[in-house]
């Protein structure tokens, strides 16, 4: 499978992690790393809570190694759930780009970054994290990043991403980066504008094709 690099943005509510915890179980990899501010019910009701280990970050915690993923591997688990709830924006960026190294080293794998707008603002970019996605699809690893805004994303993460998930949005600056991107007239932000909770729309920012999904 040709890694993805995934942006799936939209507000509170909308769907968004719904979205993110249906692709972690249909991934296919043989690991899928998932990153949260916090334990989200959303990813249990889709991925094998048997087949998970959790894992809470507190301040100062160590990173995770790469002997850390490759037991979990041997192990069986197919999902390492990382909950980052104690740290701030400087010490989280900080962590992330801590972990990338072992992520690289093992490669064929999937990364899910929720709650992607406190880690990867402009004043705080994880550097690693943020260089990931540019070499990731030669090592095999899937990046999907959950955000409020596709602009929440540094410029760098923008302009590697292969597909945008995105929910309903009146953000005129995601709105005009998307046209510009696909070379289409704003008119179709209006689809944007008008979508209700949990419909989206997929965007092949490479080839630019869209097609309008309708959850139920």
């Amino acid at each position: 499978m040709t890694p993805k690099l995934i942006a799936i943005v939209g507000k509170s509510g909308c769907g968004k992690t719904w979205v993110a915890a249906r692709m972690a179980a249909l991934l296919s990899r043989p690991l899928v790393v998932i990153v949260h501010t916090h334990q989200d019910p959303s990813y249990f009701a889709h991925i094998d809570e048997a087949s998970t280990r959790l894992v809470g970050v507190h301040r100062g915690a160590q990173p995770l190694g790469t002997p850390f993923l490759l037991d979990c591997i041997a192990a069986g688990v197919r999902y390492v759930y990382i909950s980052i709830y104690e740290l701030g924006p400087n010490a989280a960026r900080e962590w992330l780009d801590s972990l990338v190294p072992s992520l690289e080293a093992i490669g064929n794998l999937a990364l899910i970054v929720d709650e992607a707008h406190r880690f990867c603002r402009h004043e705080y970019v994880p550097e690693r994290l943020v260089e990931l996605p540019r070499w990731a699809r030669s090592i095999g690893i899937d990046v999907v990043f959950v955000t409020h805004r596709l602009v929440d994303l540094s410029p760098d993460l923008r302009t590697v991403l292969t597909y945008l998930v995105m929910f309903h949005s009146d953000e005129p600056r995601d709105l005009d980066e998307c046209s510009q991107r696909l070379g289409m007239d704003r008119a179709w932000g209006d689809v944007v504008r008008s979508l209700a909770p949990y419909e989206h729309v997929v965007i092949d920012l490479e080839h630019g094709r869209r097609s309008p999904v309708r959850v139920i």
